[in-house]
């Protein structure tokens, strides 16, 4: 049994693989599928909420570190979708994704390690042979803000070109992937990428963004998404968002990336649970630990 999974109960029978959903994760997606309309979905209570305001915290704490170094991020993936669906957190979510072009991605990796405060710079793996920064408490290490890297392509696409270069980086990953995540060190991983995309992806290509060219999600970490490319003007120049009662920046035309990430996004979808959390409560010094960060708050 793989003990790993937060949300199935992973089983070898008789060389038979089976995934079987956990009883808590299993009462909550019949919960609340039950609603039909995720924006119907109330806001979430206990111990997962808990999780997602720390998650704010960490991520308020960050906008401070990013405005202070000048550095550009955005709201990406559900994180995003919550914003725009929810005002804040997805119901059943469990974490923060934001999205940063390279070079404030290289920048940030080279200083946050440095920083001297509450949050810390840890590096992601283990999900898909992946690598893309995390960032938490020192002292929580179970709940967290992450960040993905996007680069420049060297021209603009169309809707068909920009199909048919994700389809490229798909089969990219696959030939180099084990070559890209084979050295168990971030910056290595980072430098490996670097090469695999300048070679294979930009094609030697000399990249001017005066041109305003299109942007991808970095290959450090292989994305599952069908198209893995945006033209210049869905990120930029930013949008403001409320989430969970504050501003935060987000891509410039927000609906239309979400749509290219989830297809319609006002739907009910399938995976209704945290993918972090497995329902379990907190132990009491959990819980306290939390609660000494965000202040009493009524669950």
């Amino acid at each position: 049994m793989d003990k790993k999974s937060k949300t199935h109960f992973k089983i070898n029978f008789l060389g038979i693989k089976l995934n079987i959903l956990k009883p808590q994760i299993f009462l909550m997606r019949k919960r609340i599928a039950m609603y039909k309309n995720p924006k119907l979905v109330p806001q979430a209570k206990g111990d997962l909420r808990l999780m997602q305001l720390l998650a704010f915290q960490i991520l308020k704490e960050f906008n401070k570190f990013a405005t202070e170094n000048n550095l550009n991020y955005w709201l990406d993936f559900g994180t995003l979708l919550g914003a725009v669906r929810h005002r804040g957190f997805i119901p059943w979510d469990d974490d923060i994704d934001l999205g940063m072009m390279r070079e404030d991605y290289d920048r940030l990796c080279e200083i946050l390690p440095k920083f001297n405060g509450n949050i810390i710079f840890t590096p992601a793996f283990g999900y898909r042979e992946c690598c893309f920064v995390r960032i938490m408490y020192k002292n929580i290490p179970e709940i967290f803000v992450d960040i993905f890297p996007y680069d420049y392509f060297y021209k603009k696409l169309d809707d068909e070109e920009k199909i048919i270069q994700s389809n490229k980086i798909n089969e990219i990953l696959e030939k180099y992937s084990k070559d890209i995540h084979a050295p168990n060190d971030f910056y290595k991983i980072r430098e490996k990428a670097a090469v695999v995309k300048e070679k294979y992806l930009l094609e030697n290509k000399s990249v001017d963004r005066s041109s305003r060219p299109d942007i991808f999600m970095g290959i450090d970490f292989p994305h599952a998404w069908k198209n893995k490319f945006y033209s210049y003007e869905d990120i930029f120049p930013f949008a403001e968002i409320e989430f969970e009662g504050e501003k935060f920046p987000c891509p410039n035309k927000s609906e239309l990336v979400l749509k290219s990430i989830f297809g319609d996004y006002m739907k009910m979808p399938k995976d209704l649970s945290p993918k972090h959390f497995g329902l379990t409560e907190f132990s009491q010094e959990e819980r306290q630990r939390i609660l000494d960060v965000i202040g009493e708050v009524n669950l």
